[in-house]
């Protein structure tokens, strides 16, 4: 069995065998002798049309041929075999398979990023473009207000064991021994992670519309191949719209493509009079806040619960709860002892860094 997963580049073959993977371009590795390379390799030269994999054996050469899952409930059976996966350029910690986040029906696969956000993943089981965004946005609405807790008893269930537990899976799979979550800063964002054969244009042109709204909706092809004996079965995805966070700032409304750091630069007039670089948004905004009230005087501009627009949630207040009495369910302890909620989308985020910092009289260029 292959011990790692290839990754495939354009213009370039990987060939992966059991020990290590070895790439070359396509011309040169066709003018090699087999006995160059390993046996029992796996040569995947890519192809925006069409995919060819080989298998190399000795010195012989042969083609593995495409097979056609049976159903799409095959594909999650072959996801959910480990505890997590690599799909489409998202890493992903399993935590619940068909199950209910409220009304809102059942989703496929639940799982978490590294960054503790909620990651939904939904097979498209031959459903219409509106079917299949409608629900996945359905399920994140759902449960975008679920907190730690509950995520853990999601996890207890999926892998039947109630002495497992959610932040110590996650420490260990993502090797967060130095610096791991704390229970808040599980679901402060949600992803969506659509995975089918193929999309149609009316798919992705919806998956594009969500995206330029600061909603992060990844759209994966799959690909299944086995030898005619059956005794090597491989697995492929391609990300066709990838996380917005690997995508150039032009795609993604301002995001890295090597990571998630937020860049916000404060302004007074054309003048920048102070810039913030941060590891992740809920970050960049607590600092930011911090900012504005300790040295723009941004309590002398709003009441104490802040409550934005026509809503009952408290952006900020004096202790980390809303009106209503209800705890936040993300939050930041700001330096000068007020509470910040971080339970936002990305789009969210960046409007109320934006309306806050107007009200001092400055204005905001933030890349997320």
């Amino acid at each position: 069995m292959l011990e790692r997963s290839i990754k495939l580049e354009t213009g370039t073959l990987y060939v992966g065998t059991v020990s290590d993977l070895y790439d070359a371009h396509v011309k040169g590795i066709l003018r090699h002798s087999f006995s160059k390379i390993p046996n029992n390799s796996i040569i995947l030269p890519p192809d925006d049309s069409h995919m060819e994999v080989y298998r190399i054996d000795d010195e012989n050469l042969s083609q593995l041929e495409e097979q056609e899952l049976p159903t799409e409930k095959k594909l999650e059976e072959y996801l959910i075999r480990s505890d997590g996966a690599q799909i489409g350029g998202v890493n992903v910690l399993y935590i619940g398979q068909q199950g209910s986040p409220g009304e809102g029906g059942i989703f496929d696969i639940l799982g978490v990023d590294e960054q503790g956000d909620i990651v939904i993943i939904e097979l498209k089981r031959e459903r219409t473009p509106r079917d299949i965004v409608a629900q996945a946005l359905e399920y994140a609405a759902s449960i975008r207000s679920e907190e730690y807790p509950q995520l853990d008893e999601r996890y207890r269930e999926f892998v039947d064991d109630e002495e497992a537990s959610l932040l110590s899976k996650h420490t260990e799979y993502f090797s967060r021994v130095d610096d791991p979550l704390t229970q808040r800063e599980f679901n402060t964002d949600q992803r969506l992670l659509l995975v089918g054969t193929d999309f149609s244009e009316l798919s992705l042109d919806m998956a594009d519309f969500l995206r330029e709204h600061g909603i992060d909706v990844v759209c994966v092809t799959f690909g299944s191949f086995t030898t005619d004996n059956g005794d090597l079965k491989l697995l492929t995805t391609e990300a066709v719209r990838r996380p917005l966070s690997a995508e150039p700032a032009s795609v993604s409304g301002g995001r890295s493509s090597s990571s998630r750091e937020t860049t916000i630069e404060i302004c007074d007039g054309d003048k920048v009079i102070k810039t913030f670089e941060e590891r992740n948004q809920s970050d960049a905004m607590e600092v930011v806040v911090s900012y504005l009230i300790d040295e723009h005087n941004l309590l002398n501009q709003i009441p104490i619960p802040y409550l934005p627009g026509s809503g009952d949630r408290a952006l900020i207040n004096d202790s980390p709860n809303h009106p209503d009495g209800n705890e936040m369910l993300a939050y930041r302890k700001l330096s000068n002892g007020y509470y910040l909620m971080t339970n936002l989308s990305a789009d969210a985020k960046r409007r109320y860094i934006e309306q806050l910092t107007e009200l001092c009289d400055l204005s905001a260029r933030i890349e997320m």
